[in-house]
């Protein structure tokens, strides 16, 4: 059962299983969930995240900033915590299970074009083709500015029986 799912194309979301908008004041709560979103299940380790979210700052000072971050995270998402995040030793991650991101989907639909199925998993519950769905994700990737994974998810594509159908 989903406990969390997440949107991360088009600007963050957080809704937890009621339906409910969690609210995580600050930039770095949101981005500490999206970097833990990709991919689900990864376990990350806790100086790569302090480093990665306050590089310019000392490393005590840093790791004291992710603290109090995920103070906050546990906090907004209540009873779900335990079943969501997972604390590994030195390492965080989200559990693929009980959450879901629509970067994943994504993902998964351009994996699926690319074995020219041509349609997506039925577990995205949308009508619209593979090939409708891929263009519009890609249309989101690149409004928000991250080629990184627009040149990824072309380049699958690229050798995928749909090439072509991006524009």
């Amino acid at each position: 059962m989903t406990q969390l799912r997440l949107t991360l194309l088009g600007g963050f979301q957080a809704r937890l299983e009621t339906g409910e908008v969690m609210s995580l004041p600050g930039r770095k709560a949101q981005a500490l969930l999206a970097f833990l979103a990709l991919p689900l299940g990864r376990a990350h380790p806790r100086d790569k995240l302090a480093a990665l979210l306050w590089g310019g700052i000392r490393e005590e000072s840093a790791r004291a900033s992710l603290r109090q971050t995920l103070f906050v995270v546990r906090k907004a998402l209540g009873g779900a915590e335990g079943v969501v995040l997972r604390q590994e030793s030195e390492a965080l991650a989200l559990a693929p299970g009980p959450v879901e991101a629509d970067v994943a989907a994504f993902e998964g639909a351009v994996v699926h074009c690319h074995l020219g199925r041509g349609k997506l998993l039925a577990a995205l519950g949308r009508r619209e083709s593979a090939r409708d769905q891929v263009r519009a994700a890609l249309a989101d990737y690149r409004a928000m500015e991250m080629p990184c994974w627009v040149a990824r998810a072309e380049a699958q594509l690229a050798v995928s029986p749909m090439n072509g159908a991006v524009p």
